[in-house]
């Protein structure tokens, strides 16, 4: 199966009890790697874009791509902070599995 901890009967993977404090770094780093990234796609100039094969591919389909990944990794990084912080307020609701 794995190993983690599970918050409230929420799991939470690849973590554990005493790496809570850093986990929450991680994630509080990547929420704000996801925020940047968002503004520098909004400020982004219309360009046809060349995928790692040389293909190219319209702008926009580039820009929707990126933009649904980064929402995808934003909403996971919130989740687990918020989680995480869940842990730090309260131990005794944590459990390593």
């Amino acid at each position: 199966m794995g190993w983690g901890i599970i918050i409230k009967n929420v799991e939470l993977r690849r973590v554990h009890k005493c790496e809570l404090a850093e986990s929450l770094e991680e994630r509080e780093e990547a929420i704000r790697h996801c925020r940047e990234k968002l503004l520098m796609l909004a400020a982004s100039h219309p360009a046809p874009v060349e995928d790692g094969e040389s293909n190219t591919m319209p702008w926009v389909d580039w820009v929707h791509y990126e933009i649904n990944q980064l929402l995808a990794d934003y909403e996971d990084a919130v989740r687990e902070a918020h989680l995480i912080r869940v842990a730090l307020d309260d131990p005794s609701e944590v459990e390593d599995w």
